[in-house]
């Protein structure tokens, strides 16, 4: 864990850098897409003292009444909003066009002067250095023709401010023009509404809201308050049902009405990008009605309360990432959370709370404190990567021997490692590289010292070794009557000449007729050992494992020792077997070198290949059971005596079922179903096809093929390219096929079997 101090100095560092960076509205583009954000996710309260509709001449305009919109229509949509409380138009006159149409409209604006806005608009980008408190200051402006304008009492302005990506949140509360000073239509209209009240605009510094005053920030903008679409779709009323009638003008009684274009391409109909996507202008004139209306302004904290506020948040970030008491990461969450909450429930209550600076600044810090720590932790770490390095290297040498084989052949997915000699001959050598890298030792190796004789052995070294007699000779002459011996600085003469830097010599094991012992050389640092010298822990982990290395020597031995009882006991019983009806006992080595080639060029493993070999000479087990009178008959059986020899293969099956032996298992599948039949007629069950266990459709063909090219009691042998004719012609019918195939395609090696294991060789 990193110091309080250091932990402090990184964090203000931080929190100063960022705060800059804040201030000069580098972050501006992510506080954006926070206000968007939450502005999607918090729906304000509904307006509570008045409506504010919108009405609209939409794309069916022209179908509907005939032509597109003109001021004639206009004139009679404003007497038919007669009732309302005030019209506000989106729609710009900039011009006359029609006598009798511009005559028509100004009558109506004329009739309702008082509760008519007409709007006035800047057609350049409002400039940010042009800015006053409230609003800003331009230099041109399109109004209405004299003609109209003159015919109504209010003007206000339609402009809005489109931030740095373009999406419109706010509007200019004024904008100034030669002497002359407009309202928003939003706030001129709230100031007929409130019978000419004197409305405020006031920059919100706190959390205080002020009574009848309009929050604007820096740019003199107020916010709009906006709603998803869907929910304005009741406050929105087709220009034309109103001109059809459809909409009765009681609809509109003391309501704020805005009027204005959704026709796609129309003059009067401009599209702006929001929050919720891109909308008609007149849409978002009528949500600033409604934000100004309803009063759910948008009241933003000063960046100098964020800045402050969020200092606050570092210091107890501060206390947590340098406290040994508290979890710094639970901490950090924990004030991420808070922090969010808080955004959240103030903009419910109408003030937005910039988060972008705490959570910037606060995982920066977080960042820093992981970095920091991760650092100061490197030393360690580093040593464990190093140790699981060697251990990893280890596992992947033993994995390389020891893999899972799936063995189809098996009634159920078994799946058998393939622990052969391999694995236990490798054993050694994989524990002493493991000793090697642990301890950074270039060199080493396990040796016996036979006392009678005096010669040397070494039992395990690496492939690259350099240790020879010649070195183990001189290196026993230091050791006499010591367990162990080390060099490190100065090496005795006879060693010198070897070129060594260290040397570590220690007895393993003590016999009585002969000693085991391990020379380990050229030490250098190690994930273990950082020391380039060898060291009494050394000598203790190296003592360690190389008693493994002679454990594993010794198990070695006894597997070997093992598995030529078990496969001798195997032979010999099975040979006994065959002696009851045969002069000798090669059908069963024959039948087990076919098996093993007809497993091997199908392509099963090896350890399977083996396993085959092995079990196939337990296939005729059951034929203990059968009477002599019987298995020896010299003519042909009757058939209830090919009943009873039928049973020797449930009856072997039997004596071999229920083993953990993976041998006796692949012989009980042998055994019971080396008599079926690919097309479904052999014995004991009738199987047909693959149904039939893989090793004993093998079997089968071995057993048939060594049957029909050998002599018995009851028949003569055929040759051998007979037998081989036979077999092919009995492919798909007692066969398989891709087994026929893969016995036929090497029958130059089935030919050297047959020669080879003769029943009375020559």
């Amino acid at each position: 864990m990193m110091s309080r101090k250091w932990t402090a100095v990184v964090i203000a560092i931080i929190f100063l850098v960022v705060s800059f960076l804040y201030s000069i509205n580098v972050f501006n583009r992510f506080t954006h897409l926070t206000y968007d954000f939450i502005i999607r996710k918090v729906f304000p309260e509904p307006a509570k003292n008045v409506d504010v509709v919108l009405v609209t001449a939409t794309e069916k305009f022209t179908s509907e009444i005939g032509h597109e919109p003109n001021r004639s229509d206009y004139a009679k949509v404003i007497h038919l909003l007669g009732k309302s409380k005030l019209v506000v138009s989106d729609i710009f006159f900039p011009s006359v066009q029609s006598e009798i149409m511009d005559k028509q409209l100004r009558e109506a604006f004329v009739a309702y002067s008082d509760k008519i806005i007409l709007p006035v608009f800047t057609p350049y980008k409002l400039d940010k250095n042009k800015a006053f408190e409230t609003g800003y200051t331009v230099s041109a402006l399109n109004e209405n023709h004299p003609y109209f304008q003159t015919a109504v009492k209010h003007t206000g302005h339609i402009n809005v401010f489109p931030d740095s990506d373009t999406i419109v949140r706010k509007c200019p509360a004024f904008i100034f023009y030669k002497g002359h000073l407009y309202p928003h239509v939003a706030i001129k209209a709230l100031s007929i509404y409130e019978k000419n009240m004197h409305i405020k605009v006031s920059k919100f510094s706190g959390f205080r809201k002020l009574q009848n005053t309009i929050p604007v920030d820096r740019s003199g903008c107020f916010a709009i308050r906006y709603v998803s679409p869907t929910n304005l779709v009741s406050a929105i009323y087709t220009m034309e049902d109103v001109l059809k009638g459809r909409i009765p003008p009681e609809t509109f009684k003391d309501k704020i009405v805005i009027i204005g274009h959704t026709i796609m391409g129309s003059k009067n109909a401009d599209l702006i990008p929001t929050p919720f996507g891109v909308q008609f202008g007149a849409l978002v004139q009528m949500q600033a009605l409604r934000t100004v209306f309803s009063g759910n302004y948008i009241w933003f904290i000063d960046k100098k309360i964020v800045i402050m506020f969020t200092f606050l948040i570092m210091l107890v970030l501060m206390f947590a990432f340098s406290s040994y008491f508290w979890n710094g990461t639970r901490f950090y969450i924990l004030c991420i959370f808070a922090l969010l909450y808080g955004v959240f429930f103030l903009f419910k209550n109408n003030v937005f709370f910039d988060p972008v600076l705490g959570l910037v600044s606060s995982t920066c810090a977080y960042a820093a404190f992981v970095v920091v720590n991760f650092f100061e932790a490197k030393k360690e770490l580093s040593k464990g990567h190093q140790l699981l390095s060697v251990l990893e290297t280890t596992q992947r040498e033993i994995a390389a021997i020891v893999r899972p084989q799936e063995m189809p052949g098996m009634q159920k997915r078994v799946y058998l490692p393939t622990i052969h000699d391999t694995f236990f001959y490798r054993t050694p050598v994989i524990t002493l590289k493991t000793i090697n890298s642990l301890l950074g030792i270039s060199d080493g190796v396990v040796f016996s010292h036979d006392r009678s004789t005096a010669s040397i052995k070494i039992l395990v070294g690496t492939e690259q070794t350099r240790i020879n007699k010649e070195m183990i000779s001189a290196a026993l002459k230091t050791i006499q009557n010591d367990r162990v011996k080390i060099f490190n600085r100065y090496l005795p003469e006879d060693l010198k000449r070897f070129g060594l830097s260290n040397i570590l010599i220690l007895q393993i094991l003590e016999e009585p007729m002969m000693n085991i012992y391990g020379i380990f050389v050229d030490k250098k640092s190690g994930p273990v050992s950082s020391v380039r010298a060898f060291t009494k822990n050394d000598y203790q982990w190296i003592a360690s494992f190389c008693l493994q290395i002679v454990v594993a020597l010794f198990n070695t031995q006894l597997n070997d020792a093992l598995k030529k009882s078990q496969l001798e006991t195997i032979l010999r019983l099975a040979t006994a077997i065959e002696y009851r009806d045969r002069e000798t006992g090669m059908h069963i080595s024959r039948v087990s070198e076919y098996c093993a080639l007809i497993a091997t060029e199908i392509n099963l493993p090896k350890v399977e290949v083996e396993l085959i070999k092995s079990a196939v000479l337990l296939h005729d087990l059951g034929k203990i059971a059968i009477p002599d009178n019987i298995l020896l008959k010299p003519s042909a059986l009757t058939d209830e005596e090919k009943e009873m020899i039928k049973t020797h293969t449930i009856t072997g099956a039997k004596m071999l079922e229920g083993s953990d032996s993976f041998i006796l298992q692949a012989a009980y599948l042998i055994a019971l179903y080396h008599h079926e039949k690919f097309d479904g007629t052999g014995y004991p069950y009738g199987l047909k096809g693959t149904a039939i266990p893989l090793y004993g459709r093998i079997a089968s063909l071995a057993d048939v093929f060594d049957a029909l090219s050998s002599k018995r009691i009851y028949k003569e042998a055929d040759s051998f390219e007979s037998s081989i004719q036979k077999i092919i012609e009995l492919a798909g019918k007692d066969f398989d096929p891709q087994i026929v195939e893969a016995f036929v395609k090497n029958k130059h090696l089935a030919f050297e079997i047959y020669t080879k294991y003769q029943e009375n060789p020559q």
